[in-house]
């Protein structure tokens, strides 16, 4: 009877850690020109391939510049910023994701000062978003908008009494209606909707590495992050999926993926895929766009994962 229990004992106590329920089936990316660069993503996608080599994961990003989910164009804008919902029920049509993360809100306050109806078109845009994902049964992953660093670009930013916002001319305290956005997403309880506050981990990190270095930034234009800055994206969601980082040091890490051969082939495979899922799916918004066929896209992805898996496996 004793060696019966010990045994049990063993049993729960050696069982493999069961895997993150967001760790299987198609991931989808939606949001910006942030996610379009995708290099977070890239840096997401490349830790799952290190740490998961024969776990079934398929990440799909099809980030837009200029977009919102708010609908929102500022007045001097050169066209009228593309909107997620033109294009959302498509994509989740042709992608059939399991989870969904959508990082939306750098371009919803259209770069003006604190406004009740801009808050409620990012909101009601959110609801909107919300409701499509859940339709399909997919899980929803909310990132709040990254930090908008105002210091690299005061030459060019306005303050509150200024006769015109947009993004040539930015509000000075433009962070603060981010991280109202980003304070509003924390609230939301629904059920398959998750939040990572991107934006208030990415300004603390900023100002804990200007105690030694006054100038430093994680956006050189205050809009879109740099390597560190992805990589520091990429951890928040990577530990969200509890597959933290080997590095504590961001810098160091994002330094080295710079020259990791490995990182560069997931970075390209995601890039060549992604612009073709983008166009494939379409989007209202000028421009060229060069991509290959979805179809000749899918067969080459699928050589350079076989690729990427051997690099792993040596």
């Amino acid at each position: 009877m004793k060696s019966m229990w010990l045994m049990c004992c063993l049993m729960i106590f050696c069982a493999p850690r069961s895997m993150n329920p967001f760790l299987s089936g198609r991931i989808l990316f939606l949001g910006d020109s942030i996610t379009e660069d995708g290099r977070y993503v890239s840096i997401v996608e490349y830790e799952l391939f290190r740490r998961f080599p024969t776990k079934n994961i398929d990440v799909i990003s099809i980030g837009l510049s200029s977009e919102t989910v708010s609908g929102l164009t500022e007045p001097g804008h050169p066209y009228p910023r593309p909107n997620v919902h033109e294009r959302l029920r498509r994509a989740l049509v042709k992608v059939q994701p399991t989870v969904v993360y959508a990082c939306y809100g750098m371009n919803d306050g259209i770069y003006h000062p604190p406004g009740s109806e801009r808050l409620s078109a990012f909101q009601n845009g959110v609801q909107e978003l919300i409701a499509a994902v859940h339709s399909t049964k997919a899980q929803l992953v909310l990132l709040t908008p990254p930090f908008f660093d105002v210091q690299p670009i005061a030459d060019k930013a306005v303050c509150l009494d200024a006769s015109q916002f947009g993004y040539a001319s930015p509000y000075e305290g433009y962070n603060d209606v981010l991280a109202q956005y980003g304070e509003w997403l924390t609230t939301i309880q629904s059920e398959g909707v998750h939040v990572i506050d991107l934006n208030r981990t990415m300004q603390s990190f900023t100002k804990k590495r200007r105690k030694d270095d006054a100038a430093f930034t994680l956006s050189p234009d205050g809009v879109h992050p740099q390597m560190t800055g992805h990589a520091l994206m990429a951890r928040q969601i990577l530990e969200f999926l509890d597959v933290p980082l080997s590095s504590e040091d961001v810098d160091v890490y994002a330094r080295q993926l710079e020259q990791d051969s490995l990182f560069q082939m997931v970075h390209s495979r995601r890039q060549m895929r992604s612009s073709a899922w983008l166009v494939d799916i379409g989007f209202i918004k000028p421009g060229d766009y060069p991509a290959l066929p979805l179809e000749e896209a899918e067969r080459r992805c699928q050589i350079e994962k076989e690729k990427i898996l051997k690099s792993i496996k040596l």
